[in-house]
Formats: C-alpha cells, sequence, structure tokens
C-alpha cells in the first residue's frame, strides 16, 4: 500500500520504485528489501515537494537546479513525476561530491549511491519551464507579454547580445555548406544534445563545427528558436516546417517540437490542397513523430485530388506504395470514418495488391 500525504507518487510508480531498491538495496538488508520501499515513495516524494517550491520560488528565471546525493536513475525519477504532474522540463548531470560534505538530504543509509571511496556521484537537476506554464502562472497571456520567453533562462541583454554574431564560438554547417554562427552556452542550456557534444570526446568539441543535414534556412530557424522560442523566418513551404520538426526529433528539443506542430497545423489550415508528394512526405512524417493529427488533412487532400480528372487536372495522384505498408490499415479506418470513399477504395486495393505479392508461407514480399 501506498504512504499517506502523498503529492507526486501514484500507485503506477510503485513498480520502477521497486525495482529501484532491489538493485540498490545493500546486501546487509537484501532480504528485507520490500520493508524499505515506503521509505522510498515517502522520500521521492519529498524530493518532488522540496523541487517544485523551489521552482516556485523562481518561477519569473524559467530555470532552477536543484542537487541531490541521488544517482541518476532515482534523480530521473524525481524528474518524471515533476513532468508528468506540472509539466515541468528537466536534464540530468552527475556531478562528483566528497562523501563527508553537506548534500542535500536524501540517500537513505540503506541504499548504495553510484561511487566508491571519498567521492560519490549526484545527481544535478536541471528544471526549465514556460510562461505558458498553467500550473505556475494564473494568466500566461500577461506572463508571456512581460516577459520575454527565453527557454534557456537568459536575460533579455543577453538575449540581444545572442542575436549578434559577436565572440561566437561555435558555427553550423548546413547541407550545402553555408555557415551559421551560433553561441556554444545557449546551446548547451537548451538542448542536451549539444551539451553532450560540445563538452564530451566528440570532434565537434574540439572543432566547434556542428556539420548538420539540413538547408540553411531551417539551421537558422533553429538557432533563432534556441534563442528567443520562436523563429520569424518566412516558411512558406510546407517542407520547411517538417524540417523544424525533424530537427527538434533529432536534437530533442520538445518546445521546438509542438512550435513546429503548430506551424504544419496552421500551413494545413490556410492551404488544404496539397501536392500529392506533400501528402507523401506528411504521412511519412506523421507517422515517423508520432503526430496522428496530420493524418485526416492528408487524405482529405489526398481524396481531393483523386476526384481531380485528367481532362481538368494534371496534378498526380498520391501514390499509395510510397506508404510504409503497416500504416494501411490505421489510414484506411481513418478514411471510412471520414467518409473519403476513392481513399478508401485506393488504400484498399494497394492492400490486395501487397498481400497478392506476399508468400503465403513466410508472409513475405516476394523480389
Amino acid at each position: 500500500m501506498l504512504p499517506s500525504n502523498l503529492e507526486f507518487v501514484t500507485s503506477q510508480d510503485l513498480s520502477s520504485i521497486d525495482t529501484y531498491v532491489k538493485r540498490r538495496i545493500k546486501p546487509t538488508y537484501a532480504s528485507k528489501y520490500q520493508d524499505f520501499v515506503p521509505l522510498v515513495v515517502q522520500r521521492v516524494d519529498k524530493a518532488c515537494q522540496e523541487c517544485f517550491i523551489s521552482i516556485k520560488k523562481q518561477k519569473l528565471k524559467f530555470l532552477c537546479e536543484e542537487s541531490y546525493n541521488l544517482d541518476e536513475e532515482g534523480a530521473y525519477m524525481v524528474g518524471e513525476l515533476l513532468n508528468r504532474k506540472y509539466e515541468i522540463g528537466f536534464s540530468l548531470q552527475l556531478v562528483h561530491f566528497s562523501a563527508s560534505s553537506s548534500v542535500h538530504a536524501w540517500g537513505p543509509e540503506f541504499l548504495k549511491i553510484q561511487g566508491s571511496g571519498p567521492t560519490q556521484r549526484s545527481a544535478q537537476i536541471r528544471f526549465w519551464w514556460t510562461p505558458q506554464n498553467p500550473y505556475l502562472f494564473e494568466d500566461t497571456k500577461a506572463i508571456k507579454k512581460h516577459y520575454q520567453y527565453d527557454p534557456a533562462g537568459c536575460s533579455k541583454s543577453l538575449l540581444a547580445f545572442a542575436k549578434t554574431a559577436t565572440e561566437t564560438d561555435v558555427v553550423f554547417v548546413s547541407a550545402h555548406g553555408e555557415k551559421i554562427p551560433a553561441h556554444s552556452l545557449l546551446l548547451k542550456l537548451k538542448c542536451d544534445y549539444f551539451k553532450n557534444m560540445l563538452k564530451g570526446d566528440f570532434k565537434e568539441a574540439s572543432s566547434k563545427v556542428i556539420e548538420v543535414p539540413y538547408s540553411a534556412a531551417g539551421v537558422k530557424g533553429l538557432v533563432q528558436f534556441i534563442y528567443e522560442g520562436q523563429t520569424d523566418l518566412p516558411f512558406k513551404d510546407l517542407e520547411g516546417r517538417l524540417e523544424l520538426l525533424a530537427m527538434s526529433h533529432e536534437y530533442g528539443i520538445s518546445d521546438l517540437f509542438n512550435y513546429s506542430v503548430d506551424l504544419i497545423n496552421e500551413f494545413l489550415k490556410k492551404r488544404p490542397h496539397l501536392q500529392a508528394e506533400s501528402v507523401e512526405h506528411l504521412i511519412v512524417a506523421s507517422e515517423l513523430y508520432a503526430v496522428e493529427d496530420f493524418f485526416i488533412p492528408c487524405l482529405i487532400a489526398a481524396e481531393r485530388l483523386e476526384n481531380l480528372t485528367e481532362e481538368t487536372s494534371d496534378q498526380k495522384k498520391v501514390n499509395w506504395d510510397a506508404i510504409p505498408f503497416h500504416l494501411y490499415t490505421k489510414l484506411l479506418k481513418i478514411a471510412m470514418n471520414q467518409h473519403l470513399k476513392k481513399v478508401e477504395q485506393k488504400i484498399s486495393l494497394a492492400i490486395n495488391q501487397r498481400l497478392s505479392l506476399s508468400d503465403p508461407v513466410k508472409g513475405k514480399e516476394k523480389d
């Protein structure tokens, strides 16, 4: 049973905490490790409460760091619980400390903390949030108006400095060789991907050159978003917006991911008549990045293309062979629910064609 007066830990967390205690319990207590699980549950919940108190005190800074005498796995639990309940973003960094030093009280004496000898490893948790967070701000519109949202926690003066090319110390190189300067400090603060790249054993840490397989316009949009939390670049076509989505996914920037989804939705509302190639790309991207909201506008656009006759238009129809086979059932169901008869017929035909090519024994398509 769960201890009383818990604010963060729920029954769905018991399994992971039980596994954590079992893995970390000292040999002396191993036979009765389950007796200690409730105590760890209480301490995890207390750590979450203390972190949230600190976050509320610093809410207008949009950034907060807390250190706990806790290994990476335990710190991750704390971060996940705060993220789930209050939409707080987090990242972890392991730091070394003296075993005799005074560290934020966490470590139960019956658990092993990673590390040995006079020094041990503790997890530093960095939390961040946005002015739109409804759990921290009652009037999110007013907060957004009066405080420039900077995801890296930088001041306005630093933002103004960062937007210039002055004293940049790292450069992005686009797919076509164009160079886009940036400040490594901001990249590290906003994105764990770049933080690890620029401080580890990767070549970029010494060369300060980050080569990316994206267009110069896309990279400029990425850099501007890291600095300002938005981009004013004119992404007139769908491909540019999909490129931002791809970068947000590759580099793990959740704010940019949500922003890119909004940009794509805005495009689809204003220009719903997609070309066949755009429909194909967007369906694949929807599956790859788990944004199924795009499926319906894609199929509606495909239905429109099917309704165009060769006499009135030379626009291509969607090539359903370009769509992954495992999506057919999902897309067929959506087409049926939306009463898109011609798309439904095309998908059914594509399924039958694929199945007719399949090996009835092995269930694989023939070469």
